[in-house]
């Protein structure tokens, strides 16, 4: 009977991570199986009653691993309506890692619980749910203003520009979502500010988290994806930042990420040192014209200091007072560091 039933949990393991899913422990018999594989390490548990192997867990991302937790959280609670963060990466947006927390539930009846500290029920009334990944989630105007309200303005700049990215939302829909809510919602003064930000030609999440700093330390806003022909080849390159000064010339920007080097999906099998040649090649052609290139990490863009006297000293423009404090000697603000996506 063990033995059997040993087979009969290592077939539901493999037959729910072939759905992106945990499996469930539907009787006791196989919650004892399970609880006796996860102290051997074999399986991890997520949640209770939700179990998946140990291995393929590990190499999933914190995004995923709460894919897998919504898809295994189905067979108890088919009708929950995720919202928040997890509306947001059920939407596919760029959610900053450490802010997937526990699950975050809409409730039409208020207040906000908490149960064993893994889900957190949220207020939302007078929204039409969507199917996102196969579970239901808020809408998406919804879950980009949810997001807006609680998250740093650097991570819900990376939420909404993700979601203008997916073509199902302009960004003057998005402003006018904002501009019909409630005026007495918490957080409604930065989501106003994150619906003008936000814009749908950000490359990446961390493109995003840079533009919001830029902005926390007051320089001008830059423009993104801006197209520059090689005058040799006439080929297009396009570089993640551009600033037209005021009194003539061209500042570029681009943020350096070293995935784009090892990762054989970003540098197309090239290898890093193939990788880092085309882009000296790449860079000395944008600059050909004498126009600088600031080149910064997330690091770079962590640091409130590095990142203000770097694009300061390339003759960035500050147009406003910063809203975020710059000591005199290096004083890092969190950020996260991981790489984004849409995925």
């Amino acid at each position: 009977m063990s033995a059997k039933m040993d087979r009969d949990v290592q077939c539901l393991i493999h037959e729910a991570s072939c759905r992106d899913s945990c499996a469930v422990s539907f009787n006791r018999n196989y919650e004892r199986v399970m609880q006796r594989r996860a102290r051997a390490g074999a399986l991890v548990s997520p949640l209770p009653r939700l179990y998946a192997d140990a291995q393929r867990w590990s190499e999933l991302t914190p995004a995923e691993r709460r894919i897998w937790v919504m898809h295994g959280m189905r067979d108890f609670h088919d009708d929950w309506i995720y919202s928040g963060t997890s509306a947001a990466v059920a939407h596919g947006l760029s959610v900053s890692y450490r802010h997937i927390g526990p699950l975050e539930i809409a409730d039409a009846h208020g207040g906000r619980r908490r149960y064993h500290g893994r889900v957190l029920t949220r207020y939302v009334k007078n929204d039409e749910p969507e199917i996102a990944s196969y579970v239901y989630a808020t809408s998406l105007p919804r879950t980009v203003f949810d997001c807006a309200r609680d998250l740093p303005l650097r991570d819900a700049l990376a939420v909404a520009d993700s979601a203008l990215a997916t073509g199902r939302i302009t960004k003057q829909q998005l402003i006018d979502y904002v501009e019909a809510s409630p005026e007495e919602c918490i957080g409604i003064e930065r989501a106003h500010l994150v619906a003008r930000l936000a814009d749908d030609r950000a490359g990446s999440g961390g493109e995003s988290i840079a533009r919001a700093a830029m902005y926390e330390l007051g320089f001008a806003l830059p423009d993104l994806q801006a197209k520059v022909c090689d005058p040799i080849s006439r080929r297009p390159y396009f570089v993640d930042f551009k600033w037209e000064l005021p009194g003539g010339g061209i500042v570029y920007g681009e943020l350096d990420g070293a995935e784009k080097y090892v990762n054989p999906q970003m540098n197309g099998d090239q290898g890093a040192l193939s990788k880092l040649r085309e882009e000296r090649r790449r860079e000395s052609r944008i600059s050909i014209e004498g126009n600088p290139i600031v080149r910064f990490s997330m690091e770079d863009v962590g640091d409130a200091w590095t990142f203000d006297r770097l694009l300061s000293t390339f003759g960035v423009p500050r147009v406003r007072e910063p809203i975020v404090p710059i000591e005199d000697a290096p004083e890092r603000i969190e950020v996260p560091l991981e790489a984004y996506g849409l995925g």
